[in-house]
């Protein structure tokens, strides 16, 4: 007479009881957190690669000005680097703990006037304003 199986568990002993070749079910854990071991290579020696973010920026247009607000986090304001070529804008920036870098280029609409242009960095927020160069269309 067969007995009845009801779980699991009575079907690994009845298992073992018939001592068969048949192992017990295994249970895989994962873990998503890092081992470190000591025979592991060190950091420094380790491939990085260097994160680049491009900042969030608005931009505002009026008949010959031109606002562009950038928005850059925990950044001191002698780290922003900004430079124009033409009608190229292109902005560069470290934050205070060097581990963020921002980086970004914008297509100006028109050729920018160099002598006027007006900047200012506060909460955050980096804005130049800068006007069309005269004699030019675009």
């Amino acid at each position: 007479m067969k007995r009845k199986v009801k779980g699991i568990h009575d079907i690994k002993t009845s298992l073992y009881r018939a001592k068969a070749i048949i192992a017990p079910p295994r249970v895989w854990a994962f873990s998503t957190k890092p081992k470190f071991r000591r025979y592991e290579k060190p950091i420094e020696k380790t491939f990085f690669i260097e994160r680049i973010e491009e900042p969030k920026t608005d931009i505002f247009e009026k008949l010959d000005n031109l606002i562009i607000m950038a928005e850059l986090p925990e950044v001191k304001k002698e780290d922003i680097h900004w430079e124009i070529n033409s009608d190229i804008f292109s902005i560069r920036a470290l934050n205070k703990f060097r581990s963020r870098k921002y980086m970004k280029e914008i297509l100006l609409p028109f050729v920018a006037e160099e002598g006027n242009i007006q900047t200012r960095y506060r909460n955050g927020i980096f804005e130049i304003s800068f006007f069309r160069k005269k004699g030019t269309k675009n």
